[in-house]
């Protein structure tokens, strides 16, 4: 532990140009909870006849922006940008990219080792295999409109998103009360968790252990926004054009 008392917070970490406590992690968490759980019950209300491709659409928008704006409140109440707290100014990204080419490179072989590995055991035990969105991109066939909103929230909208939630408050405010391997493996296991995908936990929590760090490398956000678009951006390409028929 870094402090005895959790709601006060620490020097900020390497990526972060203020601290985050446990109460900001928590205030940001329960306003992002909220705004999910209304938006998903107000929408359907609001227009219930919604083809499934402008639902599956709009579904990829509307967590990843249930996720950033508790973050910009929080950022907010602090007196600064998110282009300020995160260090995410014009001169952070060029390091940030050569740092995210690298992690990309050791981190993707890695993945997909421990993905196919998740499908080996799948076969010996009665487990579940990891889901895949295949129904979801056929879906979206049908409305070239909504599968390029779809895929842009998936490549860019989703990973900035994410980052400023999971590695800009929630491993910022594990910081304040948890060692740095600690507060990396429960952020990561968070990240895993919240996407749903059980037989895929591994591969997710080791990526999400390698955005971290090269957040940590390069002393700036944009460093994992960037692993993450990386990331997002081989998987959703592999899902178009190796694993979905065409129709």
């Amino acid at each position: 532990m870094t402090d005895g008392n959790p709601f006060s917070p620490p020097r900020p970490v390497s990526f972060s140009a203020v601290p985050f406590s446990l109460a900001d992690a928590f205030l940001a968490g329960a306003m992002a909870l909220v705004l999910h759980r209304l938006l998903s019950h107000l929408l359907p209300a609001l227009f219930p006849q919604i083809p499934l491709s402008v639902n599956i659409a709009l579904s990829a928008w509307i967590l990843p922006a249930c996720l950033a704006l508790p973050v910009w409140l929080v950022v907010r109440r602090k007196g600064l940008s998110l282009v300020t707290a995160f260090r995410l100014q014009r001169s952070a990204w060029p390091r940030s990219l050569l740092i995210a080419f690298a992690v990309t490179l050791v981190l993707q072989p890695i993945c997909r080792l421990l993905f196919q590995l998740n499908l080996a055991l799948s076969s010996l035990a009665p487990l579940p295999r990891p889901p895949l969105p295949s129904f979801e991109i056929l879906a979206l066939r049908a409305s070239p409109t909504a599968l390029a909103l779809a895929l842009l929230s998936a490549v860019l909208f989703a990973p900035f998103c994410e980052e400023l939630f999971f590695r800009g408050i929630l491993f910022s405010s594990f910081r304040s009360f948890l060692s740095a391997p600690c507060a990396l493996v429960v952020t990561s296991a968070f990240f895993a968790w919240i996407h749903g995908q059980p037989m895929d936990s591994i591969s997710l929590t080791v990526s999400s252990i390698g955005f971290t760090l090269a957040a940590l490398w390069a002393r700036s956000l944009a460093a994992a926004i960037l692993v993450h678009v990386f990331s997002n951006l081989l998987a959703t390409a592999t899902l178009l054009f190796f694993q979905i028929p065409s129709s």
